[in-house]
């Protein structure tokens, strides 16, 4: 039986990002991807508010609208909170997908400095021209395989979103407020594969550093790819991430 495979986009993302794959989707496995929800309730209500917060109200908010079973594939953000719902929904989540996903910061030091970082993204985007703070965001190391084009592209399509909105999730899901979740993911179960693009130098250390903790752990590599594997090249993301699926749900 092919159980439906959830994608949780990223951050200014929405479920339209994950387009391109389901048109290239090789068979009739069902594809879910919904729009994560607003974290300025969170943001403005609990101090404390953080991604575990977040990830149990995204669950609380989604989880009457997805089957019993299921895949699950996060991207990104998306990705995170695909680790915690993975901790928190045992018995539905059949398997868990990761793609370009930080599992958490190793020590304070730099959980403080990223904090840093996210709140001063967060006040920008609350704060200043939306199309100049997104300019540099998409300057930022990570994205540096995109073209100008692309770019050009991204800002064009995030920038019709609402900015209170964006600095609220920016707040609330810092990865600097992310417990070390390493150890964790790989004695996770559901845990099956980690996604990344070759010329993503961060995300390819820390899918080598899983797969070393965890080593029936899946590498699904895109050698000349970077961030978003998905965006890059959805026709062949879609053939190895059903191979995989199939593959996972074939009798041993």
């Amino acid at each position: 039986m092919m159980l439906p495979l959830v994608l949780l986009h990223g951050f200014l993302g929405s479920g339209d990002d994950w387009q391109d794959v389901r048109r290239h989707w090789p068979n009739q496995r069902a594809l879910i991807s919904p729009n994560l929800p607003d974290a300025q309730t969170l943001a403005g209500s609990e101090d404390s508010a953080n991604i575990e917060v977040y990830s149990r109200y995204a669950w609380e908010q989604l989880q009457t609208n997805l089957p019993e079973q299921f895949h699950l594939l996060g991207y990104s953000l998306g990705g995170r909170i695909a680790m915690h719902w993975a901790s928190q929904a045992t018995g539905r989540i059949q398997s868990l997908l990761l793609e370009s996903a930080h599992p958490g910061l190793p020590n304070q030091a730099a959980r403080r400095e990223r904090l840093i970082q996210d709140r001063q993204w967060a006040q920008r985007f609350a704060s200043e021209p939306l199309s100049e703070v997104l300019h540099d965001w998409y300057q930022q190391a990570v994205f540096q395989d995109l073209s100008d084009c692309q770019r050009t592209q991204l800002i064009s399509a995030r920038r019709r979103q609402d900015p209170a909105a964006m600095a609220a999730l920016m707040r609330v899901t810092s990865l600097g407020e992310q417990a070390d979740l390493m150890t964790q993911l790989s004695q996770q179960k559901t845990f099956k594969a980690y996604i990344t693009g070759g010329q993503d130098a961060k995300f390819m250390a820390t899918a080598q550093a899983l797969q070393a903790q965890k080593p029936c752990l899946k590498l699904v590599l895109f050698d000349t790819l970077g961030h978003n594997c998905h965006a890059g090249a959805p026709a062949a993301f879609a053939e190895r991430i059903s191979h995989l699926l199939s593959n996972e749900e074939r009798p041993s």
